[in-house]
């Protein structure tokens, strides 16, 4: 069956959350990167398919956006999906195995203390931070921002008490000076990001797992700090703002 559908479709489509460096984005030639493009390169290669199956990738805005694509069919997978079954299952979708693991910064202003999840910030662009909440702190009183740099303004601001972050995310974010005045705590729990695929096509799920199992998890690893590492790359506009007075004078 695998070879079968090789056989009949010279493409693979796969969608992603836009912006959402080091995972997955654009670069300044509009062209898709991140650690997806290792990740589905690897893949091809290990199943010897580099030249048989071209990868088309179409981004998404918004998490739910992306999943209701898999649902109806318009990709043939997604990445990043955060590695929770049962989450999963509810929304019709099966996982891969993990493929990249990121730790978790919860993110406040002033002092820890018991009030700190009082109001947490969370946007729908994010795979895991839902999900998450919903996890461990459901009793928390809940502010819907449009992105996770709206998060931070909204803890900055006093409209939410803290937001998540994950790692892997949250250097490229905090980077910013606006977030100077922003603490993170490093919490115990991680993430793991999986590949997506529609409840009931077992083909695709066969053919991704195949490749999957056949991946360096630690690559990966590597390639996610490689990206880390290019958005937010230390400039001469970043020297200047952190020496503004002695420019000035």
């Amino acid at each position: 069956e695998e070879n079968e559908w090789v056989k009949t479709h010279d493409s693979m489509r796969i969608g992603y959350i836009r912006d959402y460096i080091p995972y997955c984005g654009s670069n300044k030639d509009g062209d898709t990167c991140g650690v997806i493009r290792d990740i589905f390169g690897e893949w091809a290669k290990q199943l010897s398919l580099s030249h048989q199956i071209r990868i088309e990738y179409q981004a998404y805005d918004r998490y739910p956006d992306l999943v209701a694509a898999l649902l109806s069919g318009e990709i043939d997978a997604a990445f990043p999906i955060h590695d929770n079954i049962w989450f999963s299952e509810q929304s019709g979708l099966v996982q891969t195995n993990d493929l990249v693991e990121s730790g978790i910064y919860l993110v406040y202003r002033g002092d820890y203390n018991e009030s700190t999840a009082k109001i947490i910030a969370l946007t729908d662009r994010s795979p895991f931070q839902q999900n998450y909440v919903s996890t461990y702190y459901p009793d928390s009183e809940i502010y819907l921002a449009d992105t996770q740099k709206d998060c931070l303004e909204a803890v900055k601001q006093g409209k939410a008490t803290c937001t998540f972050l994950d790692s892997g995310r949250a250097d490229e974010l905090l980077s910013h000076r606006e977030y100077n005045m922003l603490n993170r705590l490093t919490l115990d729990e991680t993430i793991n990001y999986c590949i997506g695929i529609r409840k009931g096509n077992n083909i695709m799920y066969s053919l991704l797992e195949r490749g999957v199992s056949l991946i360096d998890k630690s690559d990966m690893t590597n390639a996610m700090y490689r990206y880390t590492d290019f958005g937010t790359r230390y400039t001469i506009s970043n020297f200047i703002q952190d020496h503004i007075q002695i420019v000035l004078s």
